[in-house]
């Protein structure tokens, strides 16, 4: 069976109902239905909640710092109903029940169904692919043969690490060859010369010292980008290294062996290629991950890809403010904050902090303070606020002018974000913020979306002219 989410949303659960699908209940168009017993009996059997404590052999992409769990879906039974909430992570994971294998996709709520431009703009900003060079609406000849989720995510991070570990060249080392010609190009070779060219013609010998390609690193970036322009829409960059390893003559003929060998390549301590080690744990991911699994032994929650959105959402604010604040402000990313470390009494209380966004004047005594939310907005809780607030009181209580704090979140449109919320006071301007996702698919609305968000933090903090 297969069951199809998206993040931070739920799905109420009514076995009056036979079809096995989701509808709206019209009475209430907010609400989802997951219908039938089939299905109702499905998410009884499964763990709750389900987090990344609990989910042996899935792979976590990406992770916040200060989060040692996440929840990734949960029953809840409130008021008399019981529905599924989804939390951030985004992605698919299997669950085994009985003979019967069942796949559970999450994607991103703000993307339409088959279609992932939201979630590709992310993570191409977040990885510094110039918005301007990505296509916001892919046309029908270049959209990705796959829905999965994980598989787009797994490809497109690939694909950008490769691209960063490309810029210094594939990964090569020196070979000595047997050459010979008129023109002498390394050691000549007295052995060959004495016993093959004497007398002599005019054609020497020599060894020389040729860079190579790694064959092991080089076959599986190159069956990895088979497989990812098998399932995925093709990536210039994988087309341009695919193209160079063919050209060395290189073979996508991976075994276990080849894998373990160009993980632990002597290549890669030279420092030029240490992205590369980046590359091929991302392209290993893909080798197991694009097959598909073998369920026969398999129990209960066994194999998958799930990526936490709101560190994707917070790696896209983090390069928007880099972009629109780096001349005047440094941004910190999840700088850490340890509490009590200098109070003789409280010592033993120590604690750390990670605050998400952190913006330092690099003049003047100030700080901007963000929490990134990717949780609907409309979920602002008495927790996230207290959290957020203790951030801005470490920096006030260690003699910063903290000119603004809030949270960002991906639903909240530019007009609104001028409303001081008054939480702490009037010496500390605390708002919820947010740049309108759903307007990033059309290229006008997004800029208009950006700019506004960053025009309205850059009047409140005194950055506008």
């Amino acid at each position: 069976m297969l069951i199809n989410l998206v993040d931070n949303r739920r799905y109420y659960l009514d076995d009056t109902i036979k079809p096995s699908e989701i509808i709206e209940k019209t009475i209430d168009k907010e609400k989802r239905y997951f219908c039938g017993n089939k299905i109702v009996n499905l998410f009884k059997k499964v763990p709750n909640p389900i987090t990344t404590a609990n989910l042996d052999g899935v792979e976590f992409l990406e992770k916040k710092s200060d989060e040692s769990e996440t929840l990734v879906l949960k029953m809840v039974t409130k008021n008399g109903e019981t529905y599924i909430q989804t939390g951030n992570m985004i992605g698919e994971f299997y669950f085994k029940d009985a003979k019967t294998t069942h796949q559970i996709n999450i994607g991103l709520r703000f993307d339409k169904k088959d279609n992932t431009t939201i979630l590709e703009y992310l993570i191409n900003y977040a990885n510094a692919i110039y918005p301007d060079k990505v296509e916001l609406t892919p046309k029908k000849t270049k959209k990705q043969k796959t829905n999965s989720i994980a598989k787009l995510i797994l490809a497109k991070m690939f694909s950008n690490s490769l691209s960063r570990a490309f810029v210094m060249g594939l990964p090569t080392y020196y070979e000595s060859f047997q050459r010979s010609g008129y023109d002498v190009r390394g050691k000549i070779d007295i052995d060959r010369l004495i016993a093959k060219e004497l007398p002599f013609k005019g054609i020497t010998p020599y060894i020389a010292n040729e860079r190579v390609i790694e064959k092991n690193i080089g076959a599986v970036l190159l069956k990895t980008i088979e497989m990812v322009e098998h399932e995925v829409k093709s990536f210039n960059i994988l087309s341009q290294v695919k193209a160079t390893l063919k050209q060395s003559n290189i073979k996508p003929i991976v075994t276990s062996v080849a894998i373990q060998k160009a993980q632990s390549s002597k290549v890669l301590r030279n420092m030029a290629y240490s992205e590369y080690k980046n590359t091929l744990k991302l392209a290993l991911m893909i080798i197991q991950g694009f097959k598909t699994p073998d369920l026969k032994d398999s129990k209960g929650l066994f194999y998958g890809y799930l990526v936490d959105i709101s560190k994707i959402w917070e790696n896209y604010l983090v390069k928007l403010f880099q972009t629109n604040f780096g001349d005047n402000w440094k941004v910190e990313v999840e700088p850490e904050l340890e509490l009590f470390k200098h109070r003789p009494n409280l010592h033993k209380l120590t604690n750390t902090m990670y605050p998400d966004i952190v913006l330092k004047h690099k003049v003047e005594n100030k700080v901007m303070v963000f929490d990134a939310k990717f949780k609907q907005s409309n979920w602002f809780n008495r927790e996230d606020f207290y959290k957020t607030a203790t951030y801005i009181s470490y920096y006030k209580n260690h003699g910063f002018d903290v000119v603004l704090g809030g949270q960002i979140y991906p639903d909240i449109k530019a007009d609104k974000i001028n409303e001081n919320l008054g939480f702490l006071g009037a010496n500390v301007d605390f708002r919820l913020m947010g740049i309108h996702l759903s307007c990033i698919e059309n290229k006008i609305e997004k800029d208009m979306a950006e700019d506004n968000f960053i025009e309205r933090i850059k009047q409140i903090s005194g950055e506008s002219s």
